[in-house]
C-alpha cells in the first residue's frame, strides 16, 4: 500500500503533524510506504528527520528549480485533460492574488498579471503529476484551503488516487473539538454520507433518538470562542492589524527576499500596510452600522450570517457566491413581500470589508443588522440562509428550516433545502414562509436525527496534532478497512 502525505503552506507544524502520522502508520501497517510532498526544501529536511523510515520526499520548491521553461502549451493541454476541473474557480479560490470576495484591499492581496497565475498554475499541476505518475493508493493531507492544495485535489481526483484530508470538527457531543477525514475539496466525508444512507432504510432504537438528541443539545449549547481557545489559548476574534505587527520590520525583510514563484502568497509590502489602515478605520466606521446585541427581530424574518472572509468556506465550498454583497441582494429580492433579512457579521470579519457595504445593505426597504448572537437569531427567524458555515448544522438542531447555497460536509442531510442559483431561492422561500413546507414535513425530526448520527459516525473525539497521531492512524485505518483500501492495494 502506498501512501503520500502532503504537506500545504502551513509550514512546520503541518509537516511535523504528518511526520507523526507516517511514523504511527508505518508502525501499525509495516508493508506500507510512505512518501511527502513539501513545500520547500527546508520542509523536506524535517519530513526526513521526523520520519526516517519514509521513502520519497517531493519538495514543491526542487521542482521549481527544473522545471521547464515553456509552460503556455500546457495551458491548453490542462483545459482539454482536466475537462471535469473548473481551473478558473481554483485560481479564484486563492486569496493572495485575487479579490473574489469583494472587500476592496481590506485583505491586502496584490494584483498580477494573466501570465504569473497560469505559468504558476501549470506548475504546482505539473509537479503534482509527477508525483502522482508513481500511483499511490491514498493522499493524506490538509483541507483544500489554500490554491497548493486546491490544486492538488483536482490532480489526485483526476489520477483516481483516494483522499482523505483531516479537518477539525468543533461540535462534537460533550463540547471538546476532534476531527474527521473529509474525501473531497469540499470538506464531504463519505463515511457520514455512507450511515445516512443506512439510517434512513430502518427506524432508530431509543438509545440512538437518545444519543441525537444529546448531540442536538450540545450543539445548541455550544460556545464557539470558549471551545476555540481550548486549542488555541486566544480568543477567536481578530485584531483589525496584522499579528506580525509587532515584529513588521523582520516580516517585511523576510518578505521582501521571498521568491513569488514559489512563495506565491508574499505579500505586497505597500497593499498590506494600506490593508491593516484600512482594517483599524473600517472597524472603527462599521461600529454602529452592524446593529445590536437587543436590536428588535421582526417576527416576519429570514436569517443570513455573513461568513467570514477571505475562507475555504465561500472561495472553495461557495465561490460562486463569495461576494456575499451582491448574494445578500440577491436575497432581498427573493423574500415574500411583508418578511425582512436580518443579517449578522461575523466577529472575525469586522473591519475586514468597506463601511459602505454595511450602509448599501442596510438601505434596502427589507434588509437589517443585528449583533446578537447567531443561535439567539436563527430562533427567532423563520428560516436560516446559508452559503456553507455550520450555523446550518445549528440551526437544524434547532429545528429551524435551512436554505443552503455552497458544498460543505453536512450538505447531504436531507432535511436541508437545496438551491442551484439565486433564481430558485424566490419558490423555497414561498415554500417555506408562506406555504409552511418545513413544519408540514412529518418525517423532519427522524431526519435531524439521522443527520446527527451520521455526523457522529464520521468523527474521532482527537484533534489534529502530533500528539495525537497515533489515535488518528487507528481511525484512519478503519477507514482504509471499511472501504476495503487494503485489500485493493495488496
Amino acid at each position: 500500500m502506498k501512501v503520500l502525505f502532503a504537506a500545504n503552506q502551513g509550514g512546520l507544524p503541518v509537516v511535523e503533524l504528518n511526520g507523526a502520522l507516517a511514523t504511527a502508520l508505518a508502525a501499525k501497517l509495516p508493508l506500507a510506504s510512505c512518501d511527502f510532498i513539501v513545500w520547500k526544501r527546508a520542509e523536506a529536511d524535517v519530513a526526513r528527520r521526523l520520519a526516517p523510515t519514509c521513502g520519497d520526499v517531493h519538495a514543491f520548491e526542487d521542482y521549481l528549480a527544473k522545471a521547464p521553461q515553456e509552460w503556455r502549451s500546457e495551458v491548453e493541454r490542462l483545459a482539454a485533460d482536466y475537462s471535469e476541473v473548473n481551473w478558473s474557480a481554483v485560481i479564484a479560490s486563492e486569496r493572495s492574488f485575487t479579490d473574489s470576495s469583494f472587500l476592496l484591499g481590506g485583505a491586502g492581496h496584490r494584483i498580477e498579471t494573466e501570465d504569473y497565475v497560469l505559468q504558476l498554475l501549470v506548475n504546482v499541476v505539473r509537479f503534482f503529476e509527477r508525483v502522482f505518475s508513481a500511483h499511490y493508493d491514498v493522499l493524506v493531507c490538509q483541507t483544500a484551503d489554500s490554491f497548493f492544495t486546491h490544486v492538488l485535489f483536482k490532480v489526485a481526483h483526476h489520477h483516481g488516487v483516494r483522499i482523505f484530508a483531516i479537518s477539525p470538527a468543533w461540535l462534537q457531543e460533550n463540547g471538546k473539538p476532534g476531527s474527521f477525514f473529509t474525501n473531497d475539496e469540499y470538506l464531504r466525508c463519505d463515511r457520514m454520507k455512507q450511515a445516512y444512507e443506512a439510517l434512513l432504510k430502518r427506524p432508530l432504537s431509543e438509545q440512538e433518538i437518545d444519543r441525537a438528541e444529546r448531540l442536538r443539545k450540545s450543539i445548541v449549547e455550544f460556545d464557539g470562542n470558549k471551545a476555540f481557545y481550548a486549542v488555541t489559548k486566544r480568543n477567536f476574534g481578530r485584531s483589525a492589524l496584522s499579528p506580525n505587527i509587532r515584529k513588521l520590520p523582520a516580516y517585511l525583510m523576510e518578505n521582501f527576499s521571498k521568491n513569488k514563484n514559489l512563495d506565491y502568497t508574499r505579500i505586497d509590502p505597500l497593499a498590506k500596510a494600506r490593508a491593516n489602515l484600512l482594517r483599524v478605520w473600517r472597524k472603527w466606521q462599521m461600529r454602529k452600522l452592524v446593529g445590536t446585541t437587543d436590536t428588535f427581530i421582526p417576527e416576519k424574518s429570514v436569517f443570513f450570517p455573513l461568513h467570514f472572509q477571505p475562507e475555504q468556506s465561500t472561495l472553495v465550498g461557495g465561490i460562486y457566491y463569495a461576494n456575499q454583497v451582491g448574494l445578500i441582494e440577491n436575497i432581498s429580492k427573493s423574500l415574500p413581500l411583508g418578511y425582512m433579512l436580518v443579517l449578522k457579521e461575523h466577529p472575525a470579519g469586522r473591519g475586514v470589508r468597506p463601511a459602505w457595504q454595511y450602509r448599501h445593505l442596510a438601505s434596502f426597504p427589507n434588509v437589517m443588522f443585528s449583533d446578537a448572537p447567531s443561535k439567539e437569531i436563527a430562533r427567532k427567524t423563520l428560516t436560516t440562509i446559508t452559503i456553507t458555515g455550520t450555523i446550518g448544522v445549528e440551526a437544524m438542531a434547532l429545528d429551524r428550516p435551512v436554505i443552503m447555497l455552497g458544498r460543505s460536509f453536512f450538505d447531504y442531510a436531507g432535511v436541508l433545502y437545496r438551491t442551484q442559483s439565486v433564481e430558485e431561492l424566490p419558490a423555497i422561500l414561498r415554500r417555506i414562509l408562506i406555504d409552511d413546507d418545513y413544519t408540514q414535513r412529518p418525517d423532519r425530526q427522524d431526519l435531524i436525527r439521522k443527520f446527527m448520527l451520521s455526523y457522529l459516525m464520521g468523527l474521532t473525539p482527537h484533534f489534529p496534532r502530533p500528539d495525537e497521531a497515533a489515535h488518528l492512524v487507528d481511525f484512519l485505518i478503519e477507514h482504509f478497512v471499511a472501504e476495503n483500501i487494503l485489500r485493493q492495494a495488496a
